[in-house]
């Protein structure tokens, strides 16, 4: 018998003596209750086996002539009753997993385990059935079970994350990683992963924009909003590279990508000043109008100028795209300051004037600034849309309304319903209460 079914029959042996529950394979059965052996209900995202686990991934029971020779596991396991946990990490054949816990190393490839989870991955890449594209998942709350366990770790699109619970539900159950630092390892050279080491946010296609370049939003059309990583300014976004200066961003990019209206020569313009035309001038020139609170710097875009007399914050949020609430009569959503992510603070007790930038940006020092962080909700955090898709939520999740009221923040990203209960809408959500 090979040395890695040696090693894993000795791991389930292990898992019935001490009742505790691991993640085998894509995610092995993760209904903690042993006596769960109903199927998948229809709308889980999973389709389990007669015995209601999930099916080892490894390439153990695959033909060997099947399987790259430089996939196939590593004969290397730990042995003895040691509880040190030795240093090395092994390819199982689908993972790159710790050589556990031991008193040596046995096996012909001992000598060739890695040093770190991170070593692993890079080097058996290309094994993985996994890529780039968001793993919608969420916890399967349609069954019971006494106590959650770990379904494994995932990548939302943008950074990895692990997910706990009962059973895993979504279309990305079947790929799971065994830990973060597995996943991050794998994702490391995806355009979302190069982005935030570079300095970048990314940004979901929900945000609707058409990309970015010089750090802002590109001036442009697209029939398809994208993802895409808004840089520093004056940075823009390369798949292969990440973020890096751009020596091409003229200075119309500079201005429109700092949220202000550039204006050619050919219109007459001798300049802006705090929002207004500058004096008459023999020879118009390019100008960039930054509204009435900024001024263009040339080679940065537009910026804060203290200089200007303006009605601090009310010009700031509206020449930079955001609609200002007085709290005058007439205006219903009265916020108790600025919006955060275009929802108006109604949880503070207070009434005071803000800036609503939006569902994808926040007003922050400079004026209406995109944020990233608007996007990609956990279970319970507030959102913007409805439903599984086109929502801030993260994949996997619903984003549904708990109060019926329109215009209210009161839209939370959640555990898709049981697709068996009567009122449980196809969009994951069930009706909001009247």
């Amino acid at each position: 018998m090979p040395d890695s079914r040696v090693f894993l029959l000795a791991a389930l042996a292990l898992v019935g003596c001490y009742g505790t529950t691991t993640l085998e394979g894509d995610a092995a059965d993760t209904a903690a209750d042993a006596a769960e052996s109903d199927a998948a209900p229809d709308d889980a995202g999973v389709e389990l086996p007669d015995d209601g686990t999930l099916e080892d991934d490894s390439y153990a029971d695959v033909p060997a002539e099947e399987v790259s020779e430089s996939c196939l596991p590593q004969q290397a396991a730990a042995d003895g009753p040691c509880t040190a946990e030795l240093p090395g990490v092994r390819w199982d054949g689908a993972h790159c997993v710790p050589l556990g816990s031991g008193c040596s190393c046995v096996g012909a490839d001992c000598a060739a385990v890695y040093e770190t989870v991170a070593d692993c991955v890079r080097d058996r890449r290309d094994c993985y059935p996994n890529d780039c594209e968001p793993q919608a998942v969420a916890n399967d709350t349609c069954i019971d079970c006494d106590d959650a366990t770990f379904l494994g770790a995932f990548w939302d699109g943008r950074a990895c994350f692990e997910l706990s619970g009962c059973r895993c539900r979504g279309a990305g159950c079947d790929l799971p990683f065994r830990s973060r630092e597995e996943c991050e390892a794998f994702h490391e050279t995806c355009p979302a992963a190069r982005c935030a080491a570079t300095g970048g946010s990314w940004f979901p296609a929900q945000y609707g924009g058409c990309g970015f370049a010089c750090g802002g939003p590109r001036d442009a059309d697209c029939l398809v909003p994208f993802a895409d990583c808004l840089c520093p300014e004056g940075q823009t976004f390369h798949a292969e590279t990440g973020c890096a200066t751009d020596p091409s961003c003229t200075e119309r990019e500079l201005c429109v990508a700092t949220r202000g209206a550039w204006h050619p020569a050919a219109e007459g313009y001798c300049g802006f000043d705090c929002g207004r035309p500058g004096p008459l001038c023999e020879v118009p020139s390019d100008s960039c109008d930054c509204g009435p609170a900024r001024n263009f710097v040339p080679g940065i875009g537009c910026r804060v100028d203290l200089t200007c007399e303006t009605t601090w914050g009310v010009d700031l949020c509206t020449s930079t795209g955001g609609t200002w609430h007085d709290c005058s009569a007439g205006d219903p959503w009265c916020s108790c300051g600025d919006y955060h992510c275009g929802r108006p603070n109604v949880v503070d007790p207070c009434v005071s004037p803000g800036c609503d930038c939006g569902p994808g940006a926040n007003f922050l020092e400079q004026g209406c600034v995109p944020d990233a962080g608007c996007f990609y909700g956990r279970e319970g955090a507030e959102c913007n849309g409805w439903g599984l898709d086109n929502s801030s939520c993260r994949p996997g999740l619903a984003c549904c309304s708990e109060c019926g009221v329109p215009g209210l923040p009161c839209s939370y990203c959640r555990n898709p319903c049981c697709g068996d209960e009567p009122e449980c809408g196809a969009d994951g959500c069930p009706p909001p209460p009247p």
